[in-house]
């Protein structure tokens, strides 16, 4: 933050700051004898939201003894949410099966695949939650109670049963 001017220049200057919404103080701290801010959040999403936040810091230099003088300068902070940035969070997917075939008729087939791995930087933290998977098969969903195809999330599981000679070939 530039320095405020004191007239004369033997006055001395306090500062403070003030941010539009409370929660977000938590975010910075400001030393007053460099008149520096510093910005660190690692621990709270909501003060991002989805995409972005503004917040608006107000600083205000008071002068003098007996008739206080005043002056403030703000600046706009803006919280990003990290986990939509792929310069922060990557999804390392792994392979998923190959060359699974099923015979109709026959009994349920069921295969897995491996975890994908969520990569965060510049530090490893959980803050985006858990990974959530989805799968479709010719553009529909495959859920736990799709035909002839089902999928666990939770396991990471494809179970398969059918005996539509339709679907031959598919």
């Amino acid at each position: 933050m530039p320095s405020f001017i004191a007239d004369p220049a033997w006055c001395e200057i306090t500062y403070s700051y003030t941010v539009s919404h409370p929660k977000a103080d938590k975010a910075l701290s400001f030393n007053e004898s460099t008149q520096t801010f510093e910005f660190e959040q690692l621990d709270d999403l909501s003060l991002s939201g989805s995409v972005s936040k503004d917040y608006t810091i107000t600083v205000t230099g008071v002068a003098g003894n007996n008739s206080l003088v005043s002056s403030e300068a703000s600046f706009t902070l803006s919280l990003q949410n990290p986990c939509i940035d792929p310069m922060y969070v990557t999804i390392q997917s792994e392979a998923l099966p190959v060359g699974e075939t099923y015979i109709l008729h026959d009994t349920r087939h069921d295969f897995a695949h491996s975890s994908f791995t969520v990569i965060t930087n510049p530090f490893a933290h959980s803050l985006c939650g858990d990974l959530a998977y989805t799968t479709t098969f010719v553009g529909a969903t495959i859920d736990l109670i799709s035909d002839p195809m089902t999928y666990d999330t939770t396991t990471r599981t494809f179970s398969l049963y059918s005996e539509d000679f339709n679907l031959l070939g598919m």
